[in-house]
């Protein structure tokens, strides 16, 4: 029984102690992750550099190149093992934003980040 219940008690400490903890970056409004070459990544960046921190300026962004570095692309696992779990296809460019995520960039991508932006704006 002692050994159930000791059992019990490691999965569940593992369990929230994986998910509770804070990953680098998560202290930002936006976290993107891009990697060079990527046509999409580079149009994501160009409208979060002008418009969303124009528009925006009291919003933090952190970017992540997962080209530039190991450390970056471990990070970038991880960020996915906790926001996207089931994920069966990833991509970039990646964005997080306050649990919200954003995969890929398109018209109707920008149009919902935009709206979770504003969102997120009135709360502060």
């Amino acid at each position: 029984m002692k050994k159930i219940i000791s059992t019990i008690f490691l999965v569940v400490t593992l369990f929230f102690g994986i998910t509770a903890c804070s990953l680098p970056g998560e202290d930002s409004d936006v976290v993107i992750f891009t990697q060079t070459g990527c046509p999409h990544c580079e149009v994501a960046l160009a409208y979060i550099n002008t418009v969303v921190k124009k528009d925006f300026p009291a919003l933090t962004v952190t970017e992540y190149n997962i080209r530039e570095s190991e450390q970056n692309h471990q990070l970038f696992v991880k960020y996915v093992q906790k926001y996207l779990p089931k994920a069966t296809q990833l991509g970039t460019p990646l964005i997080i934003s306050k649990g919200k995520v954003f995969m890929g960039w398109d018209p109707d991508t920008q149009q919902n980040f935009s709206n979770h932006l504003n969102q997120l704006n009135q709360t502060k």
